[in-house]
């Protein structure tokens, strides 16, 4: 598996960095890697970005990015129910898979939507 370095996600710069209210970038974007295949997706926009396709662009640089240099096979992501915007940018390339309870602070449980992305599905497209 190619070792990923600061420099493999240099083309990301844009998306990548302090949190957004932190600083003048749209946003950040995250991959974190949970064994040798699988990994997690994850972005947040600050709200002045929303609606300019930043999300879809930078999911597709992770995307290949994730895929081909860090050799990962599956991404998962999922979002809030409460955010369908964050789904209309995961059903682009992902597929929904189900849902999965996240435990808030309250003891309460949000199903959050669960969506997945297979490399074989994405190289061979």
């Amino acid at each position: 598996m190619a070792r990923v370095t600061a420099g493999t996600w240099q083309r990301l710069a844009p998306f990548t960095g302090p949190a957004p209210r932190q600083s003048r970038q749209p946003g950040r974007v995250h991959v974190v890697a949970h064994g040798e295949v699988l990994g997690t997706f994850s972005y947040s926009l600050r709200e002045g970005s929303w609606g300019r396709g930043y999300a879809t662009e930078a999911a597709n640089q992770v995307v290949s990015v994730a895929f081909t240099t860090a050799g990962l096979n599956r991404l998962e992501a999922m979002h809030h129910p409460d955010n369908p915007a964050s789904g209309r940018v995961l059903v682009k390339g992902f597929t929904r898979v189900g849902a999965s309870d996240r435990h808030n602070d309250d003891g309460g449980a949000i199903p959050y939507e669960l969506y997945a992305l297979e490399a074989v599905d994405t190289l061979a497209a």
